[in-house]
């Protein structure tokens, strides 16, 4: 139930949160202001002498991020910002006309076919150019090289920096946290906008201060002293620069980032004493520098009158400690514990139930050694109750009647109708006895065929249902260990995929117990477009030493949502060519035999091969219904044994009524590691012609299925590598010629084999076969070839 109350109260929080944003971004007015006012101050920090390289790198990563109002408004702002500095008039064009070149570039991009990064290192190099003019005009060519150089430099390092928060704040969907790179960007702008408010002032109070005071107080109280610190010394390092007071105003804004973090967990109260007794013995030291009680004050009280509600938004925002993803997985984990305790106890009872129904067959046993007992009364009963002399051979010589009795009920049942010696001389309802006993031997045959019947179908049912429970105990090993959520990774894709400005509703990364990634993707639909083969797939490539490809479902339209869901998976190391031949026997026009080709949710290619037994319509359906029963199975992600357990169970009983058994060969190969594993029932050798030339033969000597109630599988594992052929064969195709694993004509073909592709070898084995026996097929035959190799 704590569960449920978490959860509500988190989507509330998220739900404020996207309200809140939404509120502030659809009054257009506030936008524009917060626009010309942050690039106004961010164009007004000075990093050195004459050096204003904020602006520049503002605007260039405005560039595709904004319409060309906002634009403007920034541009407008940015131009303020270098007027209001006070920069030389000199040097005051190279800046503006840097500002109004960035401005007319970006407005080309939306008209021109260009690419973003291109056009931004365009502009780049364009400011560079001016600056180094304008410079080289006022000053001299060396004091122009260097400080466009410089400029270049840091608008470089800036642009990086402002492109994250700008991806953060113009993209369309804002339900996502900001990671631990977009936090330190948004910091050191926020660090670069509060310090280009140095010199602004109401009489003799400090704004840099207020705003300092209380942006690191806020940072500290909700991400934790680590992070205030941090946030203190970036803006004491950018507004000492200006002040030429660098390592005060880096003391000052680390003490308070340390104190607010330290005291975070016991409110804002006590945060705010604490910050107020630092800063008082640090005013008592640094008074001189400009720093004001009062100015503590303003941003202490601005810190307590914000609402606890706001700074619980802002802590869910921004994820200092991605606590989130903690209790994220926590929730999983006890989510996965619940569903796999249910599972668990589903498996019992199935198992069970499949021990009661063997219990039932052992009591049927039992019952058995009783009945001869019962038959004897049954037919006493009948013939003797009435009987005159019943006391002289029930009571005087019973033990030598009872034997009697049980030998006539067994000549009976043989369809010998003669009486004991003495039992013939001694007793008065000869004819009776017989007529009496043949109706109790035939009664009992139709009672035992019936429980016959029903204990064969309880035991059938028995391991059938004990199969079921083997599988869903296999379903709980994968659901409990063998997914993962790789939240990191899944971050990396997020923000790959808005930096290169590709929209998208969700997205989930998987890794296996193998350490095989999946990333599944929801997204807008794109009507054929392709996206995620052009756009996405080779993001995600970019981000991982792996090669990964859309999965073999492909896209999955939603047409009511107009979303599409895809699967991307690691692109596997092998790939398989496969093809198959099949000859009826001369006068049936239906192959007995079936083959299927499978590549299951594992990456596992799967060849199988099943001979019913017979030929014609008859054969054809019990062979491919054993391979359809396989092939749902291993789709369904079980593995090969429990599906072939689950075959012979429900096969079990027609094959038993009629005599009829059908034999299974399926080799399968993971397409990551090369490893195959050969499991056979009652099926034909298989072989492998491997790329130096040898051929190594697969025998088995397994029984068919049907046969046994447990099913008899012969499993081999072999390692196959590029350019490794797999052959299997129905056994129409080996009825002559020596079959020993030295000399049989397949391997031997194989050997002097030059051809490579599956059919021509497919074809060549056939017409190997069919020539031997002059052109007359005494079996169905069914060849299957693979061919692996190496993509990756």
């Amino acid at each position: 139930m704590q569960y449920g109350l978490s959860h509500l109260k988190y989507k509330k929080i998220r739900g404020e949160i996207r309200a809140t944003l939404d509120g502030i971004l659809s009054s257009k007015f506030l936008m524009l202001t917060a626009i010309f006012f942050s690039a106004l101050f961010v164009s007004r920090v000075e990093i050195l002498k004459e050096i204003y390289p904020f602006g520049l790198a503002l605007m260039i990563s405005l560039i595709n991020k904004l319409d060309t109002e906002k634009r403007f408004f920034a541009a407008t702002g940015v131009a303020a910002g270098y007027i209001l500095s006070f920069i030389n008039l000199e040097l005051l064009p190279g800046y503006l006309l840097s500002t109004l070149t960035i401005f007319i570039l970006s407005y080309i991009k939306k008209k021109v076919n260009i690419e973003e990064k291109k056009l931004k290192i365009i502009a780049l190099i364009t400011v560079g150019i001016i600056i180094f003019i304008n410079f080289a005009l006022v000053r001299n060519v060396y004091i122009a090289l260097l400080t466009s150089l410089l400029i270049f430099i840091l608008c470089s390092a800036s642009l990086f920096i402002f492109e994250s928060v700008m991806n953060k704040l113009t993209r369309e969907k804002k339900e996502y946290c900001l990671s631990n790179e977009e936090i330190i960007s948004l910091c050191l702008l926020l660090s670069v906008i509060i310090a280009g408010t140095s010199g602004i002032g109401v009489f003799t109070i400090s704004l840099t201060n207020i705003f300092a005071i209380l942006s690191i107080i806020i940072i500290g109280y909700l991400g934790g002293a680590a992070n205030g610190a941090i946030f203190g010394v970036v803006l004491g390092i950018l507004v000492g620069l200006s002040v030429n007071s660098l390592g005060v105003f880096v003391v000052v804004y680390a003490s308070i980032g340390i104190i607010s973090g330290v005291f975070k967990d016991m409110g804002k109260y006590v945060t705010l004493i604490s910050v107020v007794i630092v800063y008082g013995i640090l005013l008592f030291n640094y008074k001189s520098f400009g720093f004001k009680g009062i100015e503590l004050v303003v941003a202490g009280g601005i810190f307590i009158i914000i609402p606890n509600g706001r700074y619980t938004i802002l802590r869910e925002y921004f994820r200092f400690d991605k606590e989130n993803n903690k209790d994220g997985e926590q929730v999983n984990s006890k989510i996965k514990g619940i569903y796999k305790k249910k599972l668990n106890e589903f498996s019992s009872l199935l198992g069970n139930i499949s021990d009661i129904l063997t219990d039932l067959n052992e009591n049927e046993k039992l019952i058995m050694k009783n009945k001869s007992t019962a038959m004897v009364q049954k037919l006493a009963d009948r013939v003797c109750a009435e009987c005159q002399l019943k006391g002289n051979c029930w009571r005087r010589e019973m033990h030598y009647t009872y034997s009697a009795f049980v030998e006539v009920l067994k000549n009976v049942e043989l369809s010998n109708g003669e009486l004991p010696y003495q039992l013939n001389k001694k007793c008065i309802n000869r004819s009776k006895l017989i007529e009496n006993a043949e109706d109790i031997v035939n009664r009992n045959m139709i009672s035992e065929l019936k429980k016959s019947t029903i204990s064969e179908g309880r035991q059938v049912l028995s391991s059938q249902i004990k199969n079921m429970a083997e599988s869903v105990e296999e379903i709980i090993d994968e659901f409990d260990v063998s997914i993962k959520i790789d939240s990191n990774f899944e971050e990396k894709i997020r923000l790959a995929m808005l930096a290169n400005n590709i929209k998208f509703k969700d997205i989930t990364c998987l890794r296996d117990l193998d350490g095989r990634v999946s990333i599944k993707l929801k997204g807008k639909a794109c009507g054929g477009e392709q996206n995620c083969v052009k756009n996405i797939l080779p993001v995600i490539n970019g981000l991982s030493e792996k090669r990964f490809c859309v999965s073999n479902d492909g896209c999955i339209i939603d047409q009511v949502m107009k979303s599409c869901d895809i699967t991307f998976e690691e692109m596997p190391k092998f790939h398989v060519s496969s093809y198959s031949v099949q000859k009826c026997k001369d006068g049936e026009k239906e192959n007995g035999d079936s083959y299927r080709f499978i590549r299951n949710k594992k990456d596992k290619f799967i060849s199988i091969v099943s001979d019913g037994m017979g030929s014609g319509p008859e054969a054809k359906r019990e062979s491919e219904a054993t391979v359809k029963l396989i092939e749902k199975f291993t789709k369904a992600g079980l593995s090969e044994i429990v599906a072939i357990n689950a075959v012979n169970s429900v096969m079990a009983m027609k094959y038993k009524t009629q005599e009829k058994f059908s034999t299974l060969d399926i080799a399968s190969l993971d397409l990551y590691n090369g490893n195959v594993e050969f499991l056979k029932v009652g099926s034909n050798e298989s072989f492998i012609k491997r790329s130096s030339g040898d051929v190594e033969v697969i025998d088995s000597k397994s029984l068919p299925i049907g046969v046994l109630d447990k099913v008899d599988i012969d499993v081999k594992k072999k390692k196959i590598i590029d350019g490794d052929i797999i052959v299997m064969v129905s056994d129409g195709v080996l009825e002559y010629g020596d079959k020993s694993a030295e000399g049989h004509w397949v391997m031997k073909y194989l050997y002097n084999c030059k051809l490579n592709n599956p059919k021509e070898i497919a074809l060549g084995i056939l017409n190997e076969a069919l020539k031997a026996e002059n052109y007359k097929v005494k079996d169905d035959m069914t060849i299957s070839v693979l061919k692996v190799y190496n993509i990756n």
